[in-house]
C-alpha cells in the first residue's frame, strides 16, 4: 500500500508538471495579446496624430497661399 501511495504521488507530480508548463503558457499568451493590443494602440494614435498634423499643415498652407493672393 505504501508503495502505491509513493507511485501515485510520482504520476501526480508529473501531471502537476504538464498543468503547470500549460498554464505559464496561457499567461504567456494573455501577456502577449496585451502588448499586442498595447502595440496597436500606440500605432493607431500616432497615425491618428500624424494624418491631423498633416491636414493641419496643409490647411495653413493653403491659408497662407490664399492671404498672399489677395
Amino acid at each position: 500500500m505504501a508503495q502505491w501511495a509513493d507511485f501515485t504521488e510520482e504520476a501526480q507530480t508529473n501531471w502537476l508538471a504538464s498543468s503547470k508548463e500549460q498554464m505559464e503558457y496561457m499567461r504567456i499568451n494573455a501577456e502577449y495579446d496585451f502588448v499586442k493590443k498595447r502595440a496597436l494602440v500606440n500605432f493607431l494614435t500616432n497615425s491618428r496624430k500624424n494624418v491631423e498634423d498633416h491636414m493641419h499643415g496643409r490647411a495653413q498652407n493653403m491659408l497662407t497661399s490664399i492671404e498672399r493672393y489677395e
